[in-house]
């Protein structure tokens, strides 16, 4: 079971995806920051699981000051790295970073406010084992809150057949690898098993289109970090990628010269949740148990 969180991630990590990671947290950023809002309070104690760069972790760090703490997990010390120097960089002293993995989290970390993840569980091949992992580190009345999204929701206007294509393989890949890059349609349903009849479960969507020229790149960055994996999957040819990437980076271009945009893009849809436990946690725990066998990983 513990075997079925690993080896299922396919992006780079730390410095090598500083840049893509760098655009996603502009785009998204603000309505996650909006999302979290609602809930976190100054003194709390919060957890963010697959924390990458840092750049949430350290705006809840902010939020929840003087007396709050913050603790953020990644299975990527070179994306702690970054963290670390992010969070001294602000002055911020009530923040750790530790490296964990999901599917055994640190067990003297101690209880939480509020646990956090955003675009984790599309990665992971059980994420339910893991949603259940996380509601453990609650305290009672503690609120769990997820941001994932429906991949294949992305959209040109008008249509880009490349940039088709590429989404296309994407989700092949996802299938691949035993995951769903469409989480972000099947959330509910996941969050639904974990929670009992006096739980509040709250579901919100948001999607945005990308007008900054810059930001039109993180398609093209995205293809090219799971363009050798989509090859040795032999689900494209070599040809065929390097055709598919560079049409997407000349989609990416498009009004750098001053020329009008041929083509608007619109990001993937997110779906923001959040589930209060009312339920004391040796409840939730025999509440998951019961029901961790009637649901597996959306395919």
């Amino acid at each position: 079971m513990k075997q079925a969180l690993r080896n299922s991630y396919v992006l780079m990590t730390g410095t090598e995806d500083d840049t893509r990671l760098s655009i996603s947290d502009d785009l998204f950023g603000p309505s996650t920051k909006l999302f979290l809002s609602k809930f976190i309070k100054p003194n709390m104690h919060v957890l963010e699981v697959g924390c990458g760069i840092g750049q949430i972790a350290c705006w809840i760090a902010e939020q929840v000051s003087p007396q709050g703490k913050v603790v953020g997990l990644d299975l990527s010390q070179d994306s702690l790295d970054i963290s670390i120097k992010r969070a001294n960089s602000k002055g911020l002293s009530n923040i750790d970073f530790i490296r964990s993995n999901v599917d055994k989290l640190p067990s003297d970390i101690g209880l939480f406010d509020i646990v956090f993840c955003r675009f984790l569980l599309i990665h992971l091949r059980d994420p339910l084992l893991a949603l259940s992992n996380m509601s453990s580190k609650l305290k009672p009345g503690g609120i769990l809150c997820c941001e994932e999204p429906s991949t294949g929701t992305h959209y040109c206007a008008p249509p880009f057949e490349p940039f088709q294509k590429a989404d296309a393989l994407t989700q092949a890949l996802g299938r691949t690898n035993g995951v769903n890059y469409a989480l972000g349609d099947s959330i509910k349903l996941l969050l639904d098993t974990l929670r009992g009849p006096e739980e509040d479960l709250q579901i919100e969507f948001s999607q945005i289109e990308i007008t900054n020229l810059q930001h039109r790149s993180i398609y093209a960055l995205s293809f090219d970090q799971i363009s050798s994996k989509i090859i040795d999957a032999q689900l494209a040819t070599k040809h065929e990628v390097a055709e598919i990437s560079s049409s997407l980076w000349k989609l990416a271009n498009e009004g750098k010269d001053g020329n009008p945009l041929k083509h608007r893009i619109f990001s993937f849809k997110r779906t923001q949740a959040s589930l209060l436990f009312k339920a004391s946690i040796p409840e939730i725990k025999e509440h998951i148990k019961i029901h961790s066998n009637t649901i597996g990983s959306p395919q």
